[in-house]
């Protein structure tokens, strides 16, 4: 072997030390950023549940208050057309 060919040898033992060192030291991320899509997901989640009870209670008010009383005055109608 020459003398190139051990230092490209050395050279990755070295590199490969340094990968080993850096894979084993790698600090973990911070608590807070780890949580984040969790929070984020909790978050979304409850805009989205608020949304549809309003829709919903929007809707089921609509009706109550203004298509039931039509309906109902248009099958009394009816109700009184057939008595005659």
């Amino acid at each position: 072997m020459s003398i190139v060919e051990s230092e490209s040898v050395v050279g990755r033992e070295d590199l490969a030390a340094a990968d080993l060192i850096v894979a084993t030291t790698r600090k973990r991320p911070p608590r807070w950023l780890q949580r984040l899509p969790g929070l984020l997901l909790g978050v979304f989640t409850a805009q989205y549940i608020i949304v549809a009870i309003g829709t919903g209670l929007t809707v089921a008010g609509t009706l109550h208050y203004m298509v039931t009383p039509k309906i109902v005055a248009t099958f009394e109608t009816l109700a009184a057309a057939l008595k005659r």
